[in-house]
């Protein structure tokens, strides 16, 4: 049986490939090599978030008079920016 210290940092995405969260793992693996198959434990996890400052989504009603169409009717319901 062999273990050591072992860091895992995942990252989150939103649609337009901007991260907004970074996730640290500090984790312990153990490796257990004297069975068929090797099977990897995680202990002692210790979790560190940071997060990144993300701008606040806005949504608005259109009016499709603001928009200037013939008809008066809106082309969208909602302007997520």
């Amino acid at each position: 049986m062999q273990g050591f210290p072992v860091s895992l940092v995942a990252a989150a995405f939103n649609s337009a490939g901007t991260i907004i969260v970074i996730i640290g793992l500090s984790v312990f693996a153990v490796f257990f090599t004297y069975q068929p198959v090797e099977v990897v434990v995680l202990v002692d996890v210790t979790v560190d978030i940071y997060l990144v400052q993300v701008t606040e989504a806005v949504i608005q009603a259109v009016d499709g008079a603001s928009i200037r169409q013939g008809s008066g009717d809106a082309i969208a319901q909602w302007i997520v920016a």
